[in-house]
């Protein structure tokens, strides 16, 4: 792999957790990779509160019944006061930055309200904080084998349910995560 790409709107999958437990069977959804550094969210680490609770928590009158089932994940370790909404659509928030050709991430309020309202994007996933890195130091985990990346599929996303996102991102590179052999990298 060329460690010189720009792996915007690509998967990592974590092959070794055991020095940080939050990582252990994680996938990360590239918002962002360039010179400086990286900013992803943790796709499969759900906070167990719904969204219609921290909507709740900043005044936000939710009307649409989604919401309540609708979980809040760990969107990583840095920043974890701030709401990232990765999202689908043609609508721009007040903040919004396109990750790919037909995904969003959005931290302003705007969308907030439109979503307690039914009047946001048809698909949301939303983390408290970001997982991110320095220039140089994805590259370096991933030549050191911390992860497989792969291109991005908005249906493990969207669709495919939490405790199984890790395997089908593994499967989405035609590997059965039965056959993956890891081994701690030497550091």
């Amino acid at each position: 792999m060329d460690l010189t790409s720009n792996l915007r709107n690509h998967f990592l999958i974590a092959l070794h957790g055991e020095t940080d437990p939050l990582f252990h069977h994680s996938v990360i959804y590239l918002c962002d990779h360039n010179a400086q550094g990286a900013l992803g969210l943790l796709l499969n680490k759900p906070t167990g509160i719904p969204l219609a609770d921290i909507l709740q928590s900043l005044d936000i009158n939710v009307t649409d019944p989604q919401l309540a089932k609708m979980p809040v994940f760990i969107g990583g370790p840095v920043q974890e006061e701030v709401g990232m909404v990765l999202h689908n659509g043609d609508v721009t928030w007040q903040s919004s930055v396109p990750t790919s050709s037909t995904l969003n991430v959005t931290t302003s309020r705007d969308i907030l309200f439109a979503m307690a309202e039914a009047k946001g994007p048809e698909k949301i996933f939303f983390s408290l904080g970001y997982s991110g890195w320095s220039a140089g130091q994805l590259e370096d985990e991933v030549g050191r084998d911390f992860w497989l990346v792969c291109p991005a599929q908005e249906k493990i996303i969207f669709e495919v349910p939490i405790p199984q996102r890790w395997e089908a991102a593994i499967r989405s590179l035609g590997i059965e995560p039965s056959q993956l052999v890891t081994q701690h990298a030497n550091v």
